[in-house]
């Protein structure tokens, strides 16, 4: 069974092949024996196919380049031939299977996919679904499945199915052609606090020479809860128009509308468009079910045409109404993305989602609070931060601005407005990590020494214990001249390690066990308590605040053997070990052969 990819350009006249236009396609393939049902094939679970290029020649998957690459045979013999020579691993680069649901996956364009060993009698079907073709592209209407191989009539927009017979190879061909995709993201800034919007309408319009906006005809859509995104297709566009000509509106709409499926609207008496900054009024359901209407204001952010094939198109409309904006920021006012937030009232229970996270913006939520006092707790910080020492109480008037912040001092916090809406900005101070190891004696600096770390993983019986084999690229770790595991920072993931000593300097004696410590998602460090280790927090001088953990690892001098010698002038030993070593600068009595000899340590 072949299949190959056809595309067309936008005229739907010029083949268009790989890498000219570099786009990658996907298919299903359905197979059933000859007693299934052929009204519902099941998928393809992991069968093997083969690539071949547009010259017939089969290929090999290029991982370093992430393409196929010919490997110069078009006849399967030679190709069965050559893949008797190779291990398993590279035959897995030429011989692919389809997914557990049917997928073939990254088909360039005029590539085909070649389906071998069928028996006799097999049901067949291949499927191009709508949602699985890449943005800017479509199914062609007239012929988008084609057999060639016996002269069929192309089948439109129907997927090729058949019955495979003795000595049949079908040849199928599934085309598509390129247009113009746009996709409109919407954004609400309430979503943590509105259960449900009423359905909205977008439109398309065309901007002229004169810049005069007139709709397009056809192109109403809605968009109802809790999708948001709309997507539309171009198969052409207006004489000498570009696609940067089309934009994208909310709109109003009368009249008695019907909606189709796919969300086209028909039916309407008047559009009306909603421009940058102007008001629009939808119903909304709160999280505690408190149904309202409320008043947006509308903006508009038009996105980049993509640099590859200039055919598709992003842009962002986004509905906002005045709230509590929460941010957070380093302590030098840069946004940080990825810290983790509650916002309770005083009882702890949460006043909309369970959680919140800071975006690339900083912006944590926009709150929309009735008067009273609320608690904002920092769960989480980013990598290299540390959260808040407790949490902020935020106290709200009943005209929804913030009248006090309690629980730090005002250099971890400000408060601003802008007329639309209040913010409060909340700092997180720089946080640092450092092992260092040094002499139990002198606290001096230990160089050399080597060390492995390993994850905790939870075992069979649902024990939490030390992982078989070291983190990759951890198996070991050197400290450098201040004593210092340079490998070891607040780069390392949340969790739970362990720190195992695998050579001590000379002179000295490993740790007989393991230095157990824990990133925690706040940016904090603890460790299990360990007579040979010590953690110490410093907070750092000036107005950022920071801190710092430093996980202290000790070693003492090995266990030394000292000759004492008696009246008889036989030799003797006396054991004294770590002792000796910490008795430095002090003297230690030992009795031998009856009579007390002092040592100075």
């Amino acid at each position: 069974l072949n299949i190959t990819k056809r595309l067309y350009d936008v005229d739907g006249e010029q083949l268009l092949r790989y890498p000219n236009d570099p786009t990658l396609f996907s298919f299903r393939l359905y197979l059933g024996n000859e007693s299934a049902d052929t009204a519902a094939l099941p998928l393809a679970n992991l069968y093997p196919y083969y690539i071949k290029n547009p010259d017939g020649e089969y290929c090999r998957w290029d991982a370093a380049s992430q393409c196929f690459v010919s490997l110069g045979l078009s006849n399967y013999s030679d190709l069965a031939a050559y893949m008797s020579t190779l291990t398993s691993a590279e035959r897995e680069a030429i011989v692919f299977k389809t997914s557990l649901n049917g997928s073939i996956t990254k088909i360039p364009a005029d590539y085909t996919v070649e389906v071998r060993d069928l028996i006799v009698g097999t049901h067949w079907k291949v499927e191009e679904r709508d949602y699985e073709i890449p943005r800017g592209y479509t199914l062609r209407e007239s012929d988008g499945y084609t057999r060639v191989d016996g002269g069929e009539k192309p089948q439109g927009t129907t997927p090729l199915s058949g019955t495979l017979t003795v000595n049949e190879t079908p040849d199928l061909e599934v085309r598509n052609q390129k247009g113009w995709g746009l996709t409109v993201e919407k954004v609400w800034t309430d979503k943590d606090f509105i259960k449900s919007h009423d359905p909205i309408y977008f439109a398309v319009y065309v901007r002229d020479a004169a810049q005069t906006l007139t709709p397009l005809e056809g192109y109403v859509r809605q968009l109802k809860a809790p999708n948001t995104s709309v997507y539309y297709f171009f198969g052409n566009l207006k004489s000498d128009t570009p696609f940067s000509a089309y934009e994208v509106y909310e709109v109003e709409l009368t009249g008695d509308l019907t909606v189709d499926s796919s969300g086209a609207v028909s039916g309407y008496d008047s559009i009306t468009r909603i421009g940058e900054g102007e008001p629009l009024t939808v119903g909304t359901v709160s999280v505690r079910g408190v149904t309202a209407d409320q008043t947006y204001t509308v903006h508009y952010d038009k996105g980049e045409q993509t640099d590859k094939s200039e055919n598709i198109r992003t842009d962002t409309v986004t509905n906002s109404r005045p709230g509590i904006e929460l941010y957070k920021t380093d302590w030098n006012g840069n946004n940080l993305s990825g810290a983790v937030f509650t916002l309770t009232d005083t009882e702890g229970k949460n006043i909309a989602a369970r959680s919140y996270t800071s975006g690339a913006n900083g912006l944590i939520t926009t709150a929309f609070l009735p008067a009273g006092d609320y608690v904002l707790t920092e769960t989480a910080a980013p990598k290299g931060y540390v959260v808040l020492d407790g949490p902020l109480t935020i106290t709200v008037d009943a005209d929804g601005n913030v009248t006090a912040v309690e629980g730090a001092d005002e250099s971890f916090y400000s408060i601003g407005a802008d007329g639309a809406s209040v913010t409060v900005t909340v700092k997180d101070r720089p946080s640092a990590f450092q092992v260092k190891k040094v002499d139990v004696r002198t606290e001096e600096p230990i160089e050399g020494v080597h060390f492995a770390l390993y994850w905790q993983v939870t075992d069979s019986n649902g024990n939490r214990v030390k992982a078989a084999k070291p983190l990759v690229g951890y198996e070991d770790l050197v400290t450098d001249k201040n004593g210092v595991l340079e490998e070891i920072t607040l780069d390392l993931r949340a969790g739970t390690y362990y720190l195992t000593e695998t050579a001590a300097a000379a002179g000295y004696d490993p740790l007989d066990a393991d230095v157990c410590f824990t990133i925690g998602n706040d940016g904090t460090v603890t460790m299990e308590a360990f007579e040979g280790a010590s953690l110490e927090r410093l907070q750092q001088e000036g107005d950022a605040g920071g801190v710092s953990y430093v996980l202290t690892v000790r070693n003492g001098m090995p266990a030394v053997m000292l000759p004492i010698t008696g009246g008889s002038g036989t030799g003797r030993f006396l054991l004294l070990g770590a002792l000796l070593a910490l008795s430095a600068g002090g003297a230690l009595l030992c009795g031998a052969m009856g009579r007390r000899k002092r040592i100075r340590g």
